[in-house]
């Protein structure tokens, strides 16, 4: 036991699965686009830097709409700011049990528990309300969108 130790972890694929696929999807399905369409739009330079950008909370949620939309040539019309929420949050998938049951003995062996996450406002407001325990143990959460930059 080494109380002097950190332990410092990732939130995503760590402790929490997701997958962007189901955010994707339920565009597709809302406006009508093709699942190929908004993977070749995701990759393009801009949409990554809007995505890091968001990421590291130099843009509004509803900027990150906005601009999301555009980039897609989605119709906010069509597709309201809460729809858009709810399908942006949809890609966590839950616990990733294994690592989560280990919590508690780590917080016991080590002087602090540290968690790093590259992390937008959205999906930070959403896992810290659907998932807390899994923020319990920690002494620190260090998130990308709070702190302007990515790990």
């Amino acid at each position: 036991m080494n109380k002097s130790a950190a332990f410092i972890t990732d939130l995503g694929k760590v402790l929490l699965d997701y997958d962007w696929n189901i955010f994707l999807r339920g565009i597709c399905q809302h406006v009508g686009r093709s699942m190929h369409d908004l993977i070749l739009i995701s990759n393009r330079p801009e949409q990554e830097k809007l995505t890091r950008n968001f990421s590291k909370g130099q843009t509004s949620s509803a900027n990150f709409y906005q601009e999301y939309c555009n980039l897609c040539e989605v119709d906010t019309s069509t597709l309201s700011f809460s729809e858009f929420i709810e399908y942006f949050n949809a890609i966590f998938t839950g616990k990733i049990e294994k690592m989560c049951s280990l919590l508690p003995a780590l917080k016991h062996q080590f002087g602090s528990m540290i968690m790093i996450t590259n992390t937008n406002e959205l999906h930070f407001n959403f896992v810290t309300e659907k998932f807390p325990e899994i923020f319990l143990p920690f002494d620190l959460v260090i998130a990308s969108h709070k702190e302007g930059l990515l790990k």
